[in-house]
């Protein structure tokens, strides 16, 4: 049960801080594949935004004081939350296909 308010509160917050909305088939899938761990499996039945999202959740958790690093292109990116990566996606991603993330390590 929490594992799955967990996923819950993580999704709908990088949705509401970015301002986008998903259908409600769309996110009932995210969230149960998000619960199952069979996130990868779904990505294929996803909209171009529902594979943004996934992606954002298949890069490891932050801990604390750490980054996630977008690289695509020849620019570079250091943000530090979720929500910010899922922005910088919805930024790249329709000029580049190529996108790295990594965390600090």
């Amino acid at each position: 049960m929490e594992s799955s308010f967990y996923h819950f509160k993580a999704l709908t917050h990088i949705l509401n801080v970015n301002h986008l909305r998903l259908s409600s088939d769309e996110f009932k899938m995210i969230l149960e594949a998000l619960q199952d761990g069979n996130l990868s499996e779904v990505k294929e039945n996803l909209s171009s935004l529902g594979k943004l999202v996934a992606r954002v959740f298949k890069v490891e958790p932050l801990k604390a004081h750490h980054y996630y690093f977008i690289e695509w292109g020849n620019q570079a990116v250091a943000v530090t939350s979720s929500a910010d990566l899922l922005a910088v996606l919805l930024k790249a991603s329709p000029e580049q296909p190529e996108i790295r993330i990594c965390t600090e390590k």
